[in-house]
C-alpha cells in the first residue's frame, strides 16, 4: 500500500484487498503501478487482465486514453504500416482510433491497417501475440473499421499456408453482424475439421450473444446438426448443439474427460505447480486448482484460454508448464494433448528436448502436431537436434505434422525454400514473404 500510494495511488487496506481478491476492479492506473512496483514487464497484467475482459463484448474493458497531439497518431500510424510497431504501440494505437473523431483513413488504408494487425497476430506468441488479440478485439469494434477487420480475418481464415487460424475465427464471434455471422456458417461446412470445430466454438459464444438471427438460427441449427453426426465426440459439437437446442444441459458442466480423471490430473498438476518453496511466497487456494481444471478441461474455448491466459501471468506458470510436460506421455491420450495445447502458452527452453521426441513420434500420433505447436512458441530459437527433427517432420506422410512442422520452422526462421512440387512450398514462400515470430 506504501508503494502505490507513493506511485501517486490514492488506496487504503480495504481497496487494495479488494482489488487483489478480485471483489473490485483495479483501474488500469493501478495495475501499471503493479507492474512497476513488482519489476514486471510492461503489459504482463494489464494486458491479460484485458484479454480475459475482452472474451465477451458486452464485458469489453477498453483503457482510456488521451490524444498527446496528431503527430502521435500520425507516427503510430506509420508505424504500423511499415511493420515496426510492438504491441503496446499497436494497442495504443486502436484505443487511439476508437477515442479519436478525427481519423480519416482511406477504405483501402483501413483494410492494409486490418490485415497488417491480423497478420502480426498469426506470427506473434507470448505476449506480444496477447496484445494484438487484444488490439484486434478493440478495433473489430469500430464502425469504420469493422468490416475490413472482418474481411482480412476472413482472408487469413480461409489461407490454408496460415496455421493459427482457429485462434482469428473466436474473434468474429465478437461481432453482431449479418456478415460475421454469414462467415461462422460458412465456415461450419469446411471441409477442414480444424476449422469447423473452430467455427463451432464461436457459434456457441454467438448463440449466447444472441448474434443469430431467426432464419440463421434454422441454418445453424442444420449445421449443427451436420456436425453432431460427423464428429460425435467433439466437445466442441456437443457445446454447440445444447446451446442451439436450448436446452436445460449446461455445456459449462461438461468436461473434456471423465470427471475422475480430470479431478487426479489437477491435484497432481496443482501440487507440482505449487511446490513447499513456492507456497511460503504465494498465498495458494482453490482458484489455483480450478484454473489448472479448466485450462486443461473445460469444453467451452473462451473458459480454456481465460484460465490459460492467468494461469500465463501468475507465479504458477513454469511449475504448471512442468506438469504438463510430465503429462504428455499419459496413457489417455486426451489428457496428453490437453497438456501439448497448455504448452503451446507456458512451454519453456527445458521442455524443447522433451517436445521434440514426441514431434518425432515417441508417444500418440496425434500428439505429434500439438509438441510442433508448441516447439513453435519456445521462448529460444530452436537448434542442434531439436531443429533437425522439426525440419525432418516437413517432410513427413501427414499433412498435419507437415502443416505444424512449417508453422515451428517458420517460427524460428529455419523454413527453407521448397521445391515447387512439395506440399509446402507456397506455405514457405508465404513465411520468407511475412517473416518469422513476433516477440515485441
Amino acid at each position: 500500500m506504501t508503494a502505490l500510494n507513493a506511485a501517486g495511488i490514492a488506496c487504503d487496506e480495504t481497496r487494495v484487498s479488494r482489488w487483489e481478491s478480485g471483489a473490485a476492479s483495479a483501474p488500469q492506473s493501478v495495475v501499471r503501478a503493479y507492474e512497476k512496483i513488482l519489476g514486471l514487464e510492461r503489459g504482463s497484467l494489464a494486458v491479460p487482465i484485458d484479454s480475459v475482459h475482452s472474451v465477451d463484448r458486452h464485458d469489453l474493458r477498453v483503457a482510456t486514453v488521451v490524444l498527446d497531439g496528431q503527430a502521435e497518431l500520425e507516427n503510430l500510424l506509420e508505424k504500423t504500416f511499415h511493420g515496426s510497431a510492438e504491441g503496446e504501440e499497436w494497442l495504443h494505437l486502436v484505443r487511439l482510433i476508437n477515442v479519436s473523431g478525427s481519423v480519416f483513413l482511406r477504405e483501402s488504408e483501413w483494410l492494409c491497417l486490418a490485415r497488417k494487425l491480423a497478420t502480426e497476430q498469426c506470427r506473434a506468441f507470448g505476449l506480444a501475440q496477447l496484445t494484438r488479440v487484444n488490439a484486434l478485439r478493440e478495433l473489430i469494434q469500430h464502425p469504420r473499421a469493422q468490416r475490413h477487420v472482418l474481411k482480412a480475418i476472413g482472408e487469413l481464415i480461409l489461407d490454408e499456408r496460415v496455421e493459427r487460424r482457429v485462434d482469428l475465427i473466436q474473434l468474429v464471434a465478437l461481432v453482431s453482424d449479418p456478415h460475421a455471422s454469414a462467415l461462422i456458417l460458412r465456415l461450419l461446412n469446411s471441409d477442414d475439421a480444424r476449422i469447423r470445430m473452430g467455427a463451432a466454438t464461436a457459434a456457441a459464444a454467438m448463440v449466447v450473444d444472441g448474434t443469430f438471427t431467426p432464419s440463421l438460427r434454422e441454418e445453424l441449427a442444420e449445421a449443427s446438426q451436420r456436425l453432431t453426426r460427423s464428429s460425435p465426440e467433439s466437445s466442441a459439437a456437443l457445446d454447440l448443439s445444447v446451446r442451439v437446442a436450448g436446452t436445460s444441459v449446461s455445456p459449462d458442466r461438461h468436461e473434456l474427460v471423465e470427471r475422475d480423471i480430470a479431478r487426479a490430473v489437477t491435484r497432481t498438476v496443482s501440487e507440482i505447480a505449487n511446490p513447499p518453496a513456492l507456497q511460503a511466497r504465494v498465498e495458494a487456494d482453490s482458484m489455483l486448482n480450478q484454473l489448472i481444471r479448466d485450462a486443461l478441461f473445460h469444453s467451452h474455448f473462451r473458459r480454456r484460454q481465460a484460465a490459460l491466459t492467468l494461469l500465463a501471468a501468475s507465479p504458477y506458470a513454469d511449475g504448471v508448464a512442468k506438469a504438463c510436460s510430465m503429462l504428455l506421455g499419459h496413457q489417455d491420450v486426451t489428457v496428453a494433448i490437453r497438456a501439448a495445447r497448455v504448452l503451446t502458452t507456458l512451454a519453456r527452453d527445458e521442455e524443447a528436448v522433451q517436445l521434440a521426441g514426441y514431434a518425432a513420434g515417441a508417444g500418440a500420433g496425434a500428439l505429434r502436431p500439438e509438441a510442433l505447436r508448441a516447439l513453435a512458441h519456445l521462448p529460444s530459437r530452436l537448434d542442434g537436434e531439436v531443429a533437425e527433427i522439426a525440419l525432418e517432420c516437413l517432410h513427413d506422410v501427414s499433412p498435419s505434422v507437415r502443416s505444424a512442422a512449417a508453422y515451428a520452422c517458420g517460427m524460428h526462421g529455419l523454413l527453407p525454400e521448397l521445391a515447387d512440387g512439395h506440399p509446402l512450398a507456397v506455405t514457405a514462400a508465404w513465411w520468407a514473404e511475412q517473416g518469422g515470430r513476433v516477440i515485441a
